[in-house]
């Protein structure tokens, strides 16, 4: 599994990040998961407020091996909101399908949008070390999925947290 992520700057064009999110013609489908247009457009109001950089950060799932709905929204769930300490109800959820590079991987990627700025606080999350995090995220999902582990960058940094953190 593949978990990346970035942030999409607060003065970027919202609408051509929407678009590309909910009605991008190269997809063969779209299913919206949770959230919409209005929402995204919601967090970069909020960043731009605060004076931050990015307006919401993008993570994209993706797994060679096949993974449904309801396991994917579990692994935004339970891994990437717990490790960015963010509301499951606050994220806006993508799942598009399309042919991948290689014919064996799944055709599902899910895009996750979280708000770069706290509502309440109008700080900033906490994105330090993201990659290191990112791939920590994606090996437990290997693990939780029984798919076979993806040797990543990061990896003895992986062992290392997972075993920091029992």
């Amino acid at each position: 599994m593949i978990i990346k992520g970035h942030g999409i700057g607060s003065s970027s064009d919202v609408k051509k990040f929407t678009d590309y999110l909910f009605t991008h013609e190269k997809n063969e489908q779209i299913n919206i998961l949770q959230g919409n247009p209005e929402n995204i457009r919601s967090m970069f109001r909020d960043a731009h407020g605060a004076n931050l950089k990015y307006g919401c950060q993008h993570f994209i799932m993706s797994s060679k091996e096949e993974m449904s709905q309801e396991q994917a929204l579990n692994i935004i769930k339970g891994l990437i909101c717990k490790e960015y300490n963010q509301n499951y109800d606050d994220l806006v959820i993508v799942n598009h399908q399309k042919e991948r590079s290689t014919y064996d991987s799944d055709k599902n990627h899910y895009h996750i949008i979280i708000p770069h700025c706290d509502a309440i606080t109008g700080k900033a999350i906490n994105l330090r070390n993201s990659k290191r995090r990112n791939e920590k995220i994606s090996r437990l999902a290997e693990l939780e999925l029984g798919h076979a582990l993806v040797k990543g960058r990061h990896n003895k940094a992986v062992f290392h947290q997972l075993e920091k953190e029992g």
